[in-house]
């Protein structure tokens, strides 16, 4: 049976007030997730949410790196809810003999991109919950008495158990 690979172990990294704000805040700017950025950073899970509790400098650097980069999908998310439209142009041409193209069409094309009813539904739900969300809170005021009863006599005859099936 072959054996399991172990599993590597996060380094130790002591906390550096000087370079890690700034690789967290570069690294979530890439988009990088916050799993991508603690392996990046070679630390643990607890590790890098320790550090954003002990440092508000690392809390707020991430934060900030993260602000950009969600406003550019919510604004994507928003334009593909709605439906858009863009433009394209393509050159068309002939070699020229010296490594270049010499052009001999240009053609411009419109497109248009109706709107998508799941990203309508996932902006809905999340900016509007209270209309929009799947489940549904009912509050209850008052009491609530809940009475169970023995139909027909079920409750007064004993009942013994099942005989164990005989093995063959």
């Amino acid at each position: 049976m072959a054996k399991k690979p172990k599993k590597k172990k996060p380094l130790y990294i002591r906390y550096d007030p000087n370079l890690h704000p700034e690789l967290a805040r570069a690294l979530c700017l890439a988009g990088h997730t916050d799993e991508e950025s603690i392996k990046y950073l070679q630390i643990s899970k607890q590790t890098f949410y320790n550090w954003q509790n002990a440092h508000p400098e690392f809390r707020q650097a991430v934060q900030e790196g993260k602000a950009p980069v969600d406003d550019d999908v919510e604004s994507a998310l928003l334009k593909r809810a709605l439906g858009y439209q863009d433009e394209s142009t393509e050159i068309i041409g002939t070699d020229d003999g010296n490594g270049g193209i010499k052009p001999k069409q240009v053609r411009k094309t419109r497109r248009f991109v109706p709107p998508d009813t799941v990203a309508c539904i996932f902006w809905l739900k999340n900016r509007r919950p209270d209309r929009w969300l799947d489940e549904q809170y009912f509050k209850h005021s008052g009491d609530l008495t809940i009475e169970v009863k023995d139909p027909e006599g079920w409750g007064e005859e004993e009942f013994e158990p099942r005989p164990e099936p005989e093995s063959e």
